[in-house]
């Protein structure tokens, strides 16, 4: 817990000291990590419309040359639990309402990065529908097509309503341990 609280300290003063602000209210993010540490683990899907997601985003890859991403439980689990924030907090964004951002959920659910991106939707009703939003939309495809991510994970949730939220985490592994 104390890890946690020094990791987003820390990433709150780096936001603060810097000139390096991204939009990420309501479209794709990513941004590169520039303290990276030790790189995270992969493991296999069990859920059906993840692995939906992954191929269909794999086959969008492909089409334009691009390495086919492998999955990461650890994205997959921060997508899950940001799904979850947004139904019961009652807001979609990608910062939470306490200022938790990709990066810091990510960090949370142990996945240790270089680069950090991430698609949410809300609404749409199967893996296919959600791809299509997704690629409609310039900022979303781009996270989708953006060459430095090389694993995702994928978190669905539904609220009380039967709405189904959608939460595609993009990461690069880091390739150092400890601060730069």
């Amino acid at each position: 817990m104390q890890r946690r609280k020094l990791a987003k300290l820390a990433w709150i003063g780096f936001l603060i000291s810097l000139p390096l602000f991204v939009l990420l209210c309501g479209c794709g993010a990513s941004v590169p990590n520039l303290f990276p540490i030790a790189a995270g683990q992969s493991s296999s899907i069990t859920d059906p419309a993840a692995q939906q997601v992954l191929t269909l985003t794999n086959q969008e890859r492909t089409k334009i040359g691009l390495s086919a991403l492998k999955w990461n439980s650890l994205l997959a689990a921060s997508g899950a639990d940001h799904c979850q924030d947004m139904i019961d907090k009652n807001y979609f964004a990608h910062v939470s309402p306490d200022g938790t951002s990709p990066g810091d959920r990510a960090t949370a659910a142990g996945y240790k990065w270089s680069w950090i991106g991430e698609n949410i939707a809300a609404g749409y009703a199967t893996p296919q529908d959600v791809m299509t939003g997704w690629m409609n939309s310039p900022e979303h495809k781009e996270n989708i097509l953006r060459p430095e991510f090389t694993e995702l994970g994928l978190g669905i949730r539904t609220d009380t309503d039967g709405r189904i939220y959608w939460a595609q985490e993009f990461g690069t592994p880091s390739t150092t341990t400890g601060w730069q």
